[in-house]
């Protein structure tokens, strides 16, 4: 399963000490041991696909937010995976920018043909963006369905956190 599955950290995890172009190749030189010439043939297709084509050279800190995600993202998908788990993929991100990367993902995850797992607190705003959610309670599968069947659910967890919910001494706690 490890070899169909790529991640997508919370915090980027991009090291600093390495440039765009070299973080990108981390996987690919790391796990797949390729020679340098498809390394380099695949990362460039990748700068190109997520257009970072400006800044191979240059290293994490002297970059935006975003850019960083597009480079994680980047990373993430360099060794064609068919699934790729996202850990929080907006966290900190003001609403403009959380929404630019989840039109991201979504880009990607058609025009690549991936499966997207995600995990993610920005609850109802993910409905936009998946096929299927779960919502989790300690451990356990609490709703599974479709992103509308989450807005028609009467379950008390997902009222809880949809828009116009209750005040927090009356939404869902777990017993």
């Amino acid at each position: 399963l490890k070899s169909v599955m790529s991640y997508m950290f919370q915090g980027m995890a991009l090291f600093d000490s390495l440039t765009v172009y070299d973080n990108i190749a981390l996987p690919l030189r790391e796990k797949l041991r390729l020679r340098e010439d498809e390394v380099r043939a695949r990362v460039e297709r990748k700068l190109g696909e997520l257009e970072l084509t400006e800044v191979p050279g240059k290293f994490p800190s002297q970059l935006s937010g975003g850019m960083q995600k597009r480079v994680a993202l980047a990373r993430a998908l360099v060794t064609e995976p068919r699934i790729v788990l996202f850990d929080e993929p907006t966290t900190g991100l003001d609403p403009l920018r959380k929404w630019a990367v989840y039109r991201l993902i979504d880009r990607s995850r058609k025009a690549f043909g991936f499966t997207a797992v995600m995990v993610s607190h920005d609850i109802p705003d993910v409905f936009e963006v998946a096929d299927r959610v779960a919502m989790l309670d300690e451990g356990k599968i609490v709703f599974s369905g479709t992103s509308q069947e989450a807005r028609e659910s009467g379950h008390p967890m997902i009222r809880a956190f949809m828009p116009g919910a209750e005040g927090l001494s009356e939404a869902y706690v777990p017993e």
